[in-house]
């Protein structure tokens, strides 16, 4: 699990094991089962047993806050404060509220993406 974790940039690997540690049992035969929280093996939408790797995944993806944000460079953020017609890519999280460009590029985002 902790390989999982930090393959997928978790920021404190440890600490996502500590949370999803309860959420992991070994079967009668000795294998690694996920389980759900009525103790039942849970299952992907395949039809297959969820595996450590796939638990770790979900969990990574449903609290983005656990993991680093990947590094900048050339041609990354380009989009950033800027509203893209209809489809407001923006990230609103890097704007600055006090620069009236991004005010403005936000109040586009909300727009295109009826917020109001």
């Amino acid at each position: 699990m902790l390989n999982a974790a930090s393959s997928r940039r978790a920021v404190n690997p440890q600490q996502v094991v500590r949370l999803l540690k309860d959420q992991i049992r070994l079967s009668d035969g000795g294998d690694v089962e996920i389980v759900d929280d009525s103790g039942g093996a849970r299952y992907m939408d395949s039809g297959s047993l969820m595996t450590v790797d796939d638990l770790v995944n979900e969990f990574l993806t449903t609290n983005p806050h656990f993991v680093s944000a990947g590094p900048s460079g050339s041609g990354s953020g380009g989009g950033v404060g800027k509203a893209t017609g209809t489809t407001g890519k923006i990230d609103i999280t890097k704007l600055n509220m006090n620069d009236p460009k991004d005010r403005a590029a936000y109040k586009e985002y909300r727009k295109a993406n009826n917020l109001n």
